[in-house]
């Protein structure tokens, strides 16, 4: 399946549906069609406040509508890249753990119960997805500007495991 295929036929949850996450973890496990392989990597934060995340993601945005950014995530946080048309400029901003009230980014497996919250490996347990900068600002912005300041978030994603 092509990845752009991928990133529309797989949802979110709670109530941030209007964008879609793809693993490249989950992608390569369900290609090679064992479940026994490395550990999936989950993810559950939540902010009070939508404002500094409308803000920063802002910074991604150049005009097109549908335009799509790259999101990692890893125990210090979320790291968001976005390229020009032509390839010839990139755009990066960080959100680190410290900006969520609470955060948690671990593991899922046959045998795996680890978090890697406190771990100083650097080699440790990536999620990477595509999502639509500009439909999620808007979704984040739908009760309107006054409203980001009051407007709560609590991201989930945890792989479908087959």
């Amino acid at each position: 399946m092509p990845y752009s295929e991928a990133l529309q036929d797989t949802p979110l949850y709670d109530t941030m549906s209007c964008f879609a996450w793809s693993s490249d973890e989950e992608a390569m496990v369900a290609a090679s069609g064992s479940t026994s392989a490395a550990p999936l990597p989950t993810l559950t934060c939540t902010t009070e406040s939508v404002k500094i995340l409308v803000t920063l993601l802002s910074c991604l945005e150049h005009g097109k509508r549908d335009q799509r950014v790259r999101c990692d995530v890893d125990r210090r946080g979320l790291l968001f890249t976005a390229h020009s048309k032509r390839k010839s400029l990139q755009i990066k901003t960080s959100i680190g753990r410290e900006l969520f009230e609470s955060y948690k980014f671990g593991a899922t497996g046959p045998e795996s119960t680890e978090e890697y919250e406190d771990e100083d490996d650097e080699d440790a347990v990536q999620l990477s997805f595509a999502l639509n900068v500009n439909l999620l600002i808007e979704c984040l912005s739908m009760f309107g500007p006054s409203a980001l300041a009051t407007t709560s978030l609590r991201m989930t994603y945890e792989p479908e495991v087959k």
